[in-house]
C-alpha cells in the first residue's frame, strides 16, 4: 500500500540527509563523549582488555589464581586452632591410670537425653587425707588428650576451656568481622586508589599481621592481630577477584571463577596436610603468611597490571597510555532426628557443596551486574553479608547443647528467600561488564512469565529514548 505524494516533495529523488547526533551543539563541533562507538566494535574497556593478547590475558589470569592456595591458610584455619580437644584436670604423676582418674574426678552426666556421662573436663575432687572432701576447679592446668588436629593450638597453649572458654567464640567473632570489615574498607580504597595499589598494600599488611599472629603472647594481642590479618587477607582475596574478573572475556568468567575457587579449595586440602606436618598453630599460620611476600613483586612495572577498566573509568590518562604502550609491545595472538549418621552426613555434605556453589555464583553475579566504578565496593558488601551470617556460628556454638532443629528450620527459611529473590535478579551470561552508572540501570529483567520478553527495566525509571 502507497501513500499519496505530498505538494511539498520536491520532484528531484535526492538522498536523504544524515541524521544528526542529538546531543551535538552544531555538526562541526560534536562533543567527544556523545559519539557513540561503531556497532561493530566492543566497548572500549573490552578493547583495552583485547589489546593484552590473549597469551598474556591467561598469563595474568594465573597470576591472580596463584595467591588463593595460601589465601586459604590464613581464612581457613580458625578451625584448627580453636579445636577443643578432651581434657581434664591436671593430675599428679606422669600419665594416671583410669582408677585414679575415677578416684580424682567427678561423674557428669551428659547434657543431652540420651547421651551417657563422663569424667568432669574442668573439676576435681578435693582430697584431705586421701578422702574425698568436696568439688573444686582445676588448680594445677588441663592435661589434653589430642587425637586430631594441631598438637598445639590456642586452646591448648593457653588453656581456654571450662570458664576461659569464652575467650574462643570472641576470637572467631573477631575473625569474621575483620573479613567483613576488609571487604567494606578494602573494596572502597579499591575503587577510589585502584585495583593495584589496594593489592599491594593489602598483601603487605597480610605479611606484617600474619608475622605478629605468629609471636602473639597472649589471647587479647592475638585476637587483635587476627583481626587485623583477616581484614588484610580478606582485602587481597577481594582485590584480586575484581582485578581476575576485569581481565576476562564475558565467556571465560564463569570458567575462570570456578578455576579461582577450586585453587582456593586445593589450598584447604593443603592446610590440613600441612598442619599434619607442622603441628604447632604458630609454624601453620606461618607457612601461609611467608609466601605471601613473594606475591609483591607484582608491583614490578609489567609483572601485573592495573585493571584497563578501572583506568578507563578514573581519567588516569597518563597510566592508560603507558598501559597501550606495553600493550602494543607485548601484544601476542520419619523425623530429622531419626535418620541414621550416614543419611546426615550425606544431607550435610550436599548442603554444604550447594551453598558453597551458590556463594560463589552469588559473588560472581555481583561483580558481572556492578558498574566497574563502585564494583569493589559492591562486591565488598556482598562479601560483607556473607559474613553477617557467619556470625552466627560460634554464637550458636555456645548454645549447642539444646539441639539443632530451630536453627535449620531458620536457615532453611532464609534459603527459600534467598530463591525467590533470585527471581527478580537480571540475566548477565556473555553480557559485557557496564562501566558507568548509566550503563549499570540498563541492565533488564524478563517478566516472571514470558521469558522471551525483556522490556522490563531492572529500575523502574523512565527511559527518555522511548
Amino acid at each position: 500500500m502507497t501513500t499519496p505524494s505530498s505538494p511539498l516533495a520536491s520532484p528531484c529523488s535526492c538522498p536523504p540527509p544524515a541524521p544528526s547526533l542529538p546531543s551535538s551543539p552544531t555538526p562541526s563541533s560534536p562533543a567527544p563523549s556523545s559519539l557513540p562507538l561503531p556497532p561493530s566494535l566492543p566497548p572500549t574497556g573490552e578493547v583495552m582488555v583485547l589489546a593484552l593478547g590473549r597469551k598474556k590475558q591467561r598469563l595474568f589470569i594465573a597470576i591472580s589464581i596463584l595467591p588463593n592456595l595460601f589465601l586459604a591458610f590464613l581464612l581457613s584455619s580458625d578451625p584448627l586452632l580453636t579445636l577443643a580437644s578432651p581434657h581434664h584436670c591436671s593430675l599428679p604423676g606422669l600419665t594416671p591410670t583410669p582408677e585414679v582418674l575415677n578416684a580424682t574426678l567427678p561423674w557428669e552426666k551428659g547434657s543431652r537425653e540420651g547421651e551417657n556421662g563422663a569424667l568432669s573436663q574442668c573439676t576435681q575432687y578435693m582430697l584431705v587425707n586421701g578422702t574425698q572432701s568436696g568439688v573444686e576447679d582445676c588448680q594445677d592446668g588441663w592435661d589434653y588428650n589430642v587425637t586430631e588436629g594441631l598438637r598445639s593450638n590456642i586452646v591448648t597453649e593457653w588453656d581456654l576451656v571450662c570458664t576461659q572458654y569464652w575467650l574462643v567464640p570472641v576470637e572467631e567473632v573477631c575473625f569474621i568481622l575483620g573479613i567483613l570489615t576488609g571487604c567494606l574498607g578494602i573494596g572502597y580504597a579499591a575503587d577510589r586508589l585502584g585495583r593495584l595499589k589496594t593489592l599491594l598494600t593489602s598483601l603487605t599488611l597480610s605479611v606484617v599481621f600474619g608475622t605478629l599472629v605468629c609471636v602473639s603472647p597472649s589471647p587479647p594481642i592475638f585476637i587483635a592481630m587476627r583481626f587485623c590479618l583477616a581484614a588484610a587477607s580478606a582485602g587481597v582475596y577481594l582485590t584480586l577477584y575484581i582485578a581476575r574478573l576485569e581481565l576476562c572475556d564475558p565467556s571465560l568468567r564463569l570458567v575462570v571463577t570456578m578455576i579461582a575457587g577450586l585453587t582456593t579449595v586445593a589450598g584447604e586440602l593443603l592446610l590440613l596436610g600441612v598442619a599434619l606436618g607442622c603441628q604447632s598453630w604458630r609454624g601453620l599460620l606461618g607457612t601461609g603468611a611467608a609466601p605471601l611476600s613473594l606475591f609483591l613483586c607484582y608491583g614490578i612495572p609489567g609483572v601485573f597490571p592495573e585493571s584497563p577498566r578501572w583506568l578507563l573509568l578514573s581519567d588516569r590518562t597518563s597510566d592508560m597510555n603507558s598501559f597501550s604502550e606495553r600493550s602494543d609491545r607485548q601484544r601476542d595472538d520419619d523425623s530429622f532426628t531419626d535418620l541414621s549418621e550416614a543419611a546426615i552426613t550425606v544431607f550435610s555434605v550436599m548442603g554444604l557443596f550447594s551453598s558453597q556453589a551458590a556463594a560463589s555464583l552469588c559473588v560472581l553475579f555481583t561483580a558481572e551486574i556492578m558498574p566497574t566504578i563502585i564494583r569493589g565496593s559492591g562486591v565488598g558488601a556482598v562479601l560483607a553479608l556473607g559474613c553477617v551470617g557467619r556470625l552466627s556460628s560460634p554464637l550458636m556454638d555456645l548454645r549447642n547443647h539444646y539441639g539443632y532443629f530451630l536453627h535449620h528450620v531458620v536457615y532453611s527459611s532464609l534459603a527459600l528467600l534467598a530463591v525467590l529473590s533470585i527471581l527478580l535478579l537480571p540475566e548477565s551470561k556473555r553480557k559485557p561488564l557496564p562501566q558507568t552508572l548509566a550503563d549499570g540501570e540498563q541492565y533488564r529483567r524478563p517478566p516472571l512469565g514470558r521469558r522471551r520478553r525483556d522490556n522490563v527495566p531492572l529500575l523502574a525509571t523512565p527511559n527518555p529514548d522511548t
